[in-house]
């Protein structure tokens, strides 16, 4: 069997790129197709043909140098030494070609089969051949002549109650019963896929994921992107920062890179509200993914106020914080409730509680925050870290902007977050 690429013929097993027409063949039967032997003896031919009734019509002289296998003792009493001819001669068997998608592969009037491979994955034919039966003919040449007209009898009607066996050191001829000079050749099957791989050249990239925080007006923010597909694949990302279906930026600017790489996008808002804008993954081909939504807050960081003194102290107290109940409602505090997981237990979601007091400021804002059932918890300026970790509860005086606080929870280890803004008194001036 065959399956053909166009023009070029593929063995089964091959890999192709999508886009490829793949042809899935029964190659037209030839003489080399068969074999007989094979054990490596002197007798070894790989000569056979097909013949319609395992007939030897049109297989000319059986003393042809194509069947010939070797010298041998014809006669071994009389001790004559000759060459020996076989023939074998296999009824074509039923073939058909089974296991391909209807909707992908078209069935010929000649039983092959054309297939279409815009998608990747496996294209799993099975050649099917049918039981069928053979026969084996003999001759030889005798004083300079050739004994052709037996060439023309099956071994088995030709040496009656006899049979054929095929051994390494030659032909071996047995008692056997019954005559019939057919030999069965069982049915079988060959399975042939062919993996369809993705093509660079028309592979549509994976819609592109967006991170990135809300963040302060006339503030650099930073958004990060990424997008999937084949490793071969080169994209580019096209972005919409107003949401009018206009591109308004292309990165990399002037080349693409490859798929998995991730990409920062810095953006300065110059409006205050609820932003939408929209990335495209674009790849060489020009081929386009859908493009994907991302939504951010962006606010006023700087506020006016009317002239004011510095600020005053904080009060002697700090917020109410939390005690044993874990019903009641979570409060910013420097006192811990819980501290540390306990193996075994199936704990509830975390919580945290983040404010700015005071949240106008004319030099530092103080963070009060406190947690519950979260570790690992870590402050942001947009989307920088601030140092390294901090505990579960406690205070931080920071300078004005959007905070966010972020922990793992104790129950399955994700990232849940709290946002606090801090202003900054633009007017203000000491008097």
């Amino acid at each position: 069997m065959e399956v053909v690429l166009c023009i070029v013929v593929m063995v089964c097993g091959a890999s192709v790129p999508a886009g490829t027409n793949v042809s899935f063949n029964f190659y037209p039967k030839r003489d080399i197709d068969i074999a007989w032997v094979g054990l490596g003896g002197i007798n070894d031919t790989p000569y056979g043909r097909w013949g319609n009734g395992a007939s030897r019509s049109g297989g000319g002289s059986i003393c042809s140098s194509k069947y010939n296998i070797q010298y041998r003792k014809i006669n071994q009493n009389m001790g004559v030494w000759t060459k020996q001819y076989v023939d074998y001669v296999v009824h074509p068997p039923t073939r058909t070609i089974s296991g391909l998608p209807a909707g992908q592969c078209t069935l010929l009037s000649n039983g092959n089969y054309d297939c279409k491979t815009d998608t990747p994955g496996v294209l799993n034919a099975t050649f099917n051949f049918g039981s069928t039966y053979s026969r084996f003919y003999e001759g030889w040449e005798a004083n300079g002549s050739c004994v052709g007209g037996l060439g023309n009898i099956p071994l088995r009607k030709m040496r009656s109650n006899t049979r054929l066996v095929l051994t390494r050191s030659g032909i071996v001829f047995q008692n056997s019963f019954p005559e019939d000079a057919n030999i069965t050749v069982p049915a079988q099957i060959i399975n042939c896929p062919i993996t369809i791989l993705p093509n660079p050249h028309t592979a549509k990239p994976d819609n592109p994921t967006i991170t990135g925080p809300n963040s302060c007006l006339n503030e650099s923010a930073s958004y990060r992107t990424v997008t999937a597909g084949p490793t071969s694949l080169k994209v580019r990302y096209l972005i919409d920062w107003n949401n009018d279906n206009t591109i308004d930026q292309i990165y990399p600017p002037t080349s693409y890179v490859s798929v998995g790489v991730p990409q920062t996008i810095q953006y300065l808002w110059g409006s205050t509200g609820e932003k939408r804008f929209k990335v495209t993954a674009q790849a060489q081909s020009g081929i386009m993914s859908a493009a994907v939504v991302k939504n951010v807050t962006i606010v006023d960081c700087e506020i006016d106020q009317p002239l004011v003194s510095p600020p005053t102290p904080l009060p002697p107290t700090l917020p109410p914080g939390l005690d044993d109940n874990p019903t009641e409602p979570l409060t910013p505090t420097t006192t811990p409730s819980l501290t540390e997981k306990v193996a075994g237990i199936d704990y509830p979601d975390g919580e945290i509680a983040f404010i700015f007091d005071p949240k106008i400021t004319n030099t530092m804002c103080t963070a009060y925050w406190s947690t519950r059932y979260v570790e690992n918890c870590k402050f942001y300026k947009g989307t920088t870290e601030l140092g390294g970790g901090v505990d579960i509860s406690g205070k931080l005086d920071l300078e004005p902007g959007l905070y966010s606080l972020k922990c793992e929870q104790w129950k399955d280890g994700t990232i849940i977050s709290e946002e606090s803004l801090c202003q900054r008194n633009v007017n203000f001036r000491e008097i």
